[in-house]
């Protein structure tokens, strides 16, 4: 079952890219794969279904938009962390704590940079890792874009983990500390992901004034992320990096 499964999924990836190179029929599909016009008609018919692929008037298959818009965003990732790097060498030097940089993807952050001077605090975090939005810093800066009602709707059937004895884990709770960083523009992790980690992090705008990403920087001690001077450099830091994104609405 295994092997045939991954002969399946091989099979339909030829597929899409041969019609990356051009569009083609059914009967073109089947002389460049070689495969049975039953299998091809199945397989085309499946990645129609999740827009894969798309069919025209004429009859001919070419690429559809599921394929542009995961393009899109992986594209869009890569411009951030290009443009947000040298910004966020900045803040860690300044503070000289590791800083994040992180995106959404349904419930959880996914740390996509991470720049850690030298002697910094340890923290378990890596490239690729993911966290909960509701625990982090990050999480809440990366809510900022969505109502309460879209919030809740997000949360209604996750389990809010108790993650250390500082973790939020209601949604009203949620609710409450993502209100209060639309007032203020940071938002903070109270050592609510790690036990004695404190965070705090500000939001990252495009150009249509969407959040798409956030940043935040973590340190050991609660009272340097509460100092008004580290919030205005992490602000500072978000903004500049939104600005580089296309962003043009002042604060």
């Amino acid at each position: 079952m295994a092997a045939s499964g991954a002969q399946t999924v091989e099979k339909a990836l030829k597929i899409l890219i041969l019609l990356g190179e051009r569009r083609m029929n059914l009967s073109q599909l089947c002389e460049a794969t070689g495969y049975h016009k039953s299998t091809v008609h199945r397989l085309v018919q499946t990645l129609c279904a999740y827009n894969f692929v798309q069919k025209d008037q004429r009859g001919t298959y070419g690429i559809g938009l599921t394929v542009v818009e995961l393009s899109s965003m992986q594209l869009n990732t890569l411009e951030l962390k290009t443009e947000a790097a040298p910004y966020l060498r900045q803040l860690a030097l300044y503070m000289g704590y590791a800083v994040h940089l992180g995106i959404r993807d349904t419930t959880d952050v996914v740390y996509i940079d991470k720049i850690e001077p030298i002697n910094t605090l340890r923290m378990f975090s890596e490239i690729g890792k993911r966290v909960p939005l509701y625990s982090t810093a990050l999480g809440k800066c990366l809510l900022l874009s969505h109502t309460d009602d879209e919030i809740s709707r997000l949360f209604e059937d996750v389990e809010m983990a108790q993650r250390t004895d500082k973790t939020i884990t209601t949604i009203k709770g949620l609710l409450a500390d993502v209100a209060q960083a639309r007032r203020d523009g940071y938002a903070f992790d109270e050592g609510e992901n790690e036990a004695g980690i404190y965070c705090v992090g500000a939001p990252i705008y495009d150009y249509r004034g969407r959040v798409i990403a956030a940043l935040s920087t973590s340190v050991g001690d609660r009272a340097i992320v509460h100092q008004p001077e580290t919030l205005a450099r992490v602000k500072e830091t978000a903004l500049s990096i939104s600005r580089a994104m296309g962003y043009r609405k002042e604060e």
